[in-house]
């Protein structure tokens, strides 16, 4: 699993030093004792799946059309409610 870096550590198991932005890997165990410290943020998977979950809401991208998710545009905001199976 892989994870990124929020706070600077020098990690036991292979003596690398990690800084903010670098990306984890390694067993879920270690991730979680990591997370546990502060030193990592969420795993790739989870961030993305969040990501996913976040961006259910179409954007209105202007002149009455609005863009789903997917990339797909659609004329009129009911519709494009009605396209993600909403209101």
């Amino acid at each position: 699993m892989k994870a990124e870096v929020i706070k600077r550590f020098k990690c036991k198991l292979d003596h690398k030093r990690y800084r903010p932005g670098d990306i984890y890997t390694g067993d879920p165990d270690r991730l979680i004792f990591l997370q546990g410290l502060g030193h990592l943020g969420a795993t790739i998977e989870e961030a993305t799946k969040a990501l996913a979950e976040e961006n259910t809401e179409p954007v209105h991208v202007g002149g009455g059309w609005y863009e789903l998710p997917g990339g797909e545009r659609i004329k009129g905001k009911e519709e494009a409610l009605k396209a993600l199976g909403g209101e």
